[in-house]
């Protein structure tokens, strides 16, 4: 497997036949006081899966503080991989909408993107009072 695009963004959409649209993307959010709450959040994501990896596979993503905790519930999603042999490769797109983001503390974030229990990609965010 291989993770062509992983990334926060404002909204993500997947459009269908291979289509996502990706809108505001970002790695920093400025809070003018804490507790803040960012308004809309998406996550996007694509795959490219190979015939190697045929088969069930489980998702896992998850957004962490500062200090390491959930701040939403992890979002998790079996996928199936099914390569026939006349291609080489195929895509798994996925987009979630995360809504408001509640935000308690301020420093580092991660957004991890987790395939059959592996850490396969992370995301940092900041978190910076204004």
């Amino acid at each position: 497997m291989e993770i062509e695009l992983f990334t926060l963004c404002d909204f993500a959409e997947d459009m269908g036949n291979g289509k996502m649209v990706i809108v505001g993307t970002f790695d920093i959010i400025w809070a003018t006081r804490m507790p803040a709450t960012h308004p809309a959040c998406s996550i996007a994501a694509r795959i490219r899966v190979y015939q190697k990896d045929s088969g069930k596979h489980n998702l896992t993503i998850s957004i962490k503080d500062s200090q390491g905790t959930q701040i939403v519930s992890p979002v998790e999603a079996d996928f199936v991989a099914a390569i026939t042999e006349e291609h080489e490769s195929g895509v798994v797109s996925l987009t979630i909408g995360i809504g408001q983001l509640h935000l308690t503390t301020l420093g580092k974030h991660t957004v991890d993107l987790e395939i059959d229990g592996n850490i396969v990609k992370s995301l940092p965010f900041l978190v910076r009072q204004k």
